[in-house]
């Protein structure tokens, strides 16, 4: 039996029966193609040009062909994207792969290929989508240290959000329009304070490396309890006991020791509002002539 089926071969499914061929020959219409009927059957004529044919041994595999699902159909970019960024918020960096992916979005991982390509293009546009969760603040209406601040605790929120990323800027080549949004943005605040062009370009690198060591501690701690409780340990547990010996380290040394009941002890830890004082104090200096 032959039929024909609309659409590039890259759209059927991949799971064919190994009796199944494929013919991406192209009739004009009107135009007879030879087909394994019976003697008594007329040709088959195509009905309109450029379809490719699909010759199958077996009904049940024609059947089966038909039956199977489309995913070009049924998924879009964006939706791989959104599942992709809640795999990695899961599972971080290593547990993303496309099979996995695949499963989430109950599709096959050649469809997720075709949508993406490849793994790293995915892990660039999964970051670049998670840019845009940033609130730009209105220049309009706000003063360039106010604006600056936000655009700064908004960068701080992201990346303790999603603490995959800050692995994924030291392995992945990463760009797009939200990145490059929020940079063209931040250009303008420095500017509007007065700065000049250097000056600007060092003042928003400064604050971003800034936010970016803030919440290296986080995320590190994020993707170490991953690890021991992929390795079967349990984290908290372990945690616990490599503070007690840090802390029987750092009791030999006086200024250590009277700091050991805050939470600046905390494994990975910071003292309170760290971040809010530390950005201040950078602003203070972009601020002096």
């Amino acid at each position: 039996m032959r039929t024909q089926v609309a659409g590039p071969p890259q759209a059927w499914p991949a799971r064919l029966s190994a009796a199944t061929t494929i013919s991406t020959a192209a009739t004009a219409p009107g135009t007879a193609v030879s087909c394994p009927l019976p003697s008594s059957a007329k040709p088959c004529r195509s009905s309109a040009p450029a379809r490719h044919v699909l010759s199958s041994s077996s009904y049940l595999n024609f059947v089966h062909v038909r039956s199977a699902p489309m995913p070009r159909t049924t998924l879009n970019e964006a939706q791989i994207v959104r599942a992709a960024i809640a795999l990695l918020d899961e599972d971080g960096l290593d547990g993303l792969n496309m099979r996995s992916l695949g499963k989430r979005l109950d599709s096959a991982a050649t469809a997720v290929y075709w949508h993406v390509g490849s793994k790293d293009n995915l892990v660039r546009l999964a970051t670049d989508a998670v840019w845009a969760e940033i609130t730009l603040p209105d220049l309009d209406g706000l003063d360039w240290r106010a604006a600056a601040s936000a655009a700064a605790t908004g960068l701080h929120r992201m990346l303790l959000d999603h603490p995959w990323l800050i692995q994924a800027m030291a392995t992945h080549l990463l760009y797009g329009p939200n990145k490059a949004r929020y940079d063209e943005h931040t250009l303008a605040i420095y500017e509007g304070a007065g700065l000049g062009q250097a000056a600007a370009d060092r003042a928003s690198a400064v604050v971003f490396m800034f936010a970016l060591g803030t919440a290296v501690g986080a995320a590190a701690t994020v993707s170490l309890t991953r690890r021991l409780r992929r390795d079967g340990g349990d984290p908290e547990e372990l945690l616990r006991a490599a503070t007690a010996e840090a802390a029987a380290v750092a009791a030999a040394h006086p200024r250590l020791r009277a700091r050991l009941d805050t939470a600046a002890a905390e494994y990975n830890a910071a003292p309170d509002d760290s971040f809010e004082f530390g950005l201040q104090a950078l602003l203070d200096g972009i601020a002096k002539p």
